[in-house]
Order: structure tokens, then C-alpha cells, then sequence
């Protein structure tokens, strides 16, 4: 029961954005970093995808 627990985590905080990105396997490989590291990388890949100009409305 505590095994199905952890994944459900994972996919609440990452967007089906993320998902559809390559970057996704990257951050698959890597360990589940913390919240403020994962708050940092999310606006660093959108910005990677989609122009600056996401960037800033999300800022």
C-alpha cells in the first residue's frame, strides 16, 4: 500500500506538459528532486518549450 503512494505524488505536481516534453525522461531518470528545486525546474522547461513570453505571465 505505501508503494502506489509515492508515483500518485509525483503525478500530481507534474502537469501532462512536462509529460509530453522530452525533457520528461530526463527528469524520469533523475531522483524526485524537493518542492523548491521542482518549482524551479517547471518554469525553466516551459520557458525551454514555449517562448519567453510564458515565461513572464507565469512569473
Amino acid at each position: 500500500m505505501s508503494a502506489p503512494a509515492p508515483p500518485s505524488r509525483l503525478s500530481s505536481p507534474s502537469p501532462p506538459r512536462i509529460v509530453s516534453s522530452p525533457a520528461a525522461a530526463e527528469i524520469r531518470s533523475l531522483p524526485p528532486p524537493p518542492t523548491s528545486e521542482f518549482c524551479s525546474t517547471l518554469p525553466v522547461m516551459m520557458s525551454l518549450s514555449k517562448p519567453p513570453m510564458t515565461f513572464s505571465i507565469l512569473a
